[in-house]
């Protein structure tokens, strides 16, 4: 796969890609959710507790391993202030290894989500509360 290819599939889905080498620095991204100027020069691990709490088992991967996935990260830096899940895997590209973190920017859909559940814990406490009515007043 060539990086062309790479930023084509990820500028098309609600997600961005962010090629890491293996000190955590920022080697490419397709800037689709946000930019990662913010990353360059330093490594991601310095800025991003998240990843430095798995980087051990995120930079030991080999090609074609499984990716490792973080649904539903809430807030993982600043210039991330929704909901996001995360995916790592080790890729060739060119003829280099990298690390491959791929962003999904799922905000709306999770926070559509929470109003749901919440909407739906208040009409289950007023089925509750209904149903106990009902009962006393039979009683």
């Amino acid at each position: 796969m060539t990086l062309k290819e790479l930023k084509k599939q990820h500028l098309d889905k609600f997600s961005q890609f962010v090629l890491l080498n293996e000190e955590g620095v920022v080697l490419d991204s397709c800037d689709s959710i946000f930019k990662v100027e913010s990353l360059n020069s330093s490594s991601v691990l310095d800025k991003i507790p998240l990843i430095e709490s798995v980087s051990s088992t995120v930079f030991s991967l080999k090609v074609g391993d499984p990716p490792i996935v973080f649904a539903r990260v809430e807030k993982p830096f600043s210039s991330l202030p929704g909901y996001y899940d995360f995916s790592f895997s080790r890729v060739i590209l060119n003829g280099t290894s990298a690390i491959l973190w791929v962003i999904y920017d799922y905000t709306s859909i999770y926070e559509d989500l929470l109003k749901y559940q919440q909407k739906r814990n208040e009409l289950e406490i007023h089925r509750q509360l209904l149903e106990q009515t009902i009962k006393k007043l039979k009683s």
